[in-house]
């Protein structure tokens, strides 16, 4: 689990990193996404090169928790049927907003058992 230093003052942050079964330590400030995930990802690569991994930026509110699990299960279904699948989960946004990026979707992929899986453009 990696940390932004001003986090720790939340309990919550404190109660997650006791769960976790490794705690790489506070990063010294909030970077971009990538930077911060890739020394965690080599370390979980050089321990386990076959390992799953889910990325839950912070900076998202779930309101709907039990469904967005449902589709976290459902993309791990995936890459576990095909290793070379990478899963990017995404909902259509309300209104335009400059602060986020979007997902544009492709033809669809036939996966049994799920509602709407795409490729990317």
């Amino acid at each position: 689990m990696v940390v932004a230093k001003d986090h720790l003052q939340f309990d919550e942050v404190h109660r997650q990193i006791a769960k976790a079964a490794q705690h790489s330590g506070p990063t010294p400030e909030v970077k971009e996404t990538a930077p911060g995930l890739l020394l965690p990802l080599m370390h979980v690569y050089k321990r386990c090169p076959e390992a799953i991994v889910a990325v839950f930026p912070p900076t998202h509110f779930i309101l709907e928790e039990s469904l967005f699990m449902r589709s976290v299960d459902c993309a791990f279904q995936i890459v576990e049927s095909d290793g070379s699948r990478i899963v990017l989960l995404g909902t259509e946004p309300h209104e335009p907003d400059p602060g986020y990026r979007y997902i544009v979707p492709g033809e669809t992929i036939e996966y049994v058992g799920f509602d709407r899986v795409e490729k990317l453009r």
